[in-house]
């Protein structure tokens, strides 16, 4: 077994040809960590491979700012392993710069030290002494594992990795720095949420002029993600793992979701002046219609006729973020309450409560999480 590395941005070779396609031969059918024999991973929604391709070229701005290498490890000519070590002078822990191991995949524990070793040498030759993964360049974009809940429906937007990557990144001295979890809740769950929204809910907010609206998803949707930019930005700052994005991949990032969004269930907050307070973001999981596309971006005529073939069963509530000034206001309960309003007249009946960091949750009341995940990290 011997391992590739080469530097990266790159736009075309076959070494990133194999990288880009290392996890559709991994996971897709008869890949040798599909969950059954002649089926691909019903636990995965295969990434749009342009989408990769895109990330690992000068077209990805944070690669502007980056240092970045890629390493490939290769058994009889065949890719068995990948990942990216990034150095990013922007991303910081205590003061300390952290390395950054991403777009991991591995056909098995071999195969994963032989492209994680270098990885990790790469990174502490070049000064870093701290090291996290898997982060595709920023929490902005994919990140963490899955380590339980792994006979659950996949959403879109979850991480989904097979079982063993965890037990992988661990034999390679990596260990557990952040975690989230996620919950899997039914229409009993909606309705106490609801009802407790309704009872914390904050009528002089109203009163003073505090609202909720639909994001525009019209002629003013580029207005709205251009005031929504600040907004997000400043309330991801204080999320683990976090580093400053252009306004552009952020335009890139939430922009691909337009297609999906339902205006009432992705709510913007203003204050008495009109200014945007926050935002509320919960869509539709129309992950079984992307996961038939098997990551072609060729194919993306065809998924008007894939949503009517697998409409979404199931809304996922992501991301709920403020101005950091109106934040300690109890706004929450006032545009929860609308939204769920607006999630049961929909006819929803399932939900997801995605990705909350550890520490209090809304969801907590409605029992234990059934999903949980962590990025990893270790010192070097």
């Amino acid at each position: 077994m011997d391992v590739i590395g080469f530097a990266l941005p790159q736009t075309e070779g076959p070494d990133l040809e194999r990288l880009i396609e290392l996890p559709y031969q991994l996971r897709g059918p008869d890949g040798p960590l599909a969950a059954t024999a002649g089926g691909a991973d019903p636990g995965w929604i295969p990434p749009f491979r342009g989408e990769t391709r895109r990330l690992l070229s000068a077209a990805n701005p944070l690669l502007a700012r980056s240092t970045a290498r890629a390493f490939l490890a290769v058994d009889s000519d065949e890719a068995v392993a990948r990942c990216v070590a990034i150095d990013d002078p922007e991303l910081t822990d205590d003061g300390e710069r952290v390395g950054l191991i991403g777009f991991y995949e591995a056909a098995s524990d071999e195969a994963a030290a032989m492209a994680l070793d270098p990885a990790v040498d790469w990174l502490r030759a070049r000064g870093l002494r701290r090291v996290w993964g898997p982060m595709d360049f920023s929490i902005w974009h994919a990140y963490r594992l899955m380590t339980r809940g792994f006979d659950t429906e996949p959403f879109l937007g979850e991480p989904r990795n097979p079982a063993a990557y965890p037990e992988q990144l661990t034999r390679a001295g990596f260990a557990p720095v952040a975690r989230w979890s996620s919950w899997d809740l039914a229409r009993p769950h909606l309705e106490g949420m609801r009802q407790a929204s309704h009872a914390m809910l904050r009528p002089e907010l109203i009163a003073e002029g505090y609202r909720f609206r639909p994001i525009d998803l019209g002629a003013g949707f580029e207005r709205d993600l251009e005031a929504l930019f600040p907004v997000i930005r400043d309330g991801f700052s204080e999320n683990f793992g976090y580093s400053p994005v252009p306004e552009g991949e952020f335009r890139a990032q939430f922009g691909g979701m337009r297609p999906f969004l339902i205006p009432q269930l992705s709510l913007v907050g203003l204050d008495p002046q009109g200014s945007v307070t926050g935002f509320g973001y919960v869509y539709p999981d129309v992950g079984p219609a992307l996961r038939a596309l098997e990551g072609d971006d060729g194919r993306l005529s065809e998924l008007p006729r894939l949503l009517e073939q697998h409409p979404p069963e199931r809304l996922v509530f992501h991301t709920v973020v403020f101005r950091a000034d109106v934040r300690k206001k109890g706004l929450v309960p006032n545009g929860m309450s609308q939204t769920l309003d607006n999630v049961v007249e929909a006819g929803f009946t399932r939900i997801v409560g995605a990705l909350a960091k550890e520490g209090p949750t809304f969801y907590d009341k409605t029992g234990a999480p059934t999903r949980e995940y962590a990025l990893f990290g270790r010192e070097l």
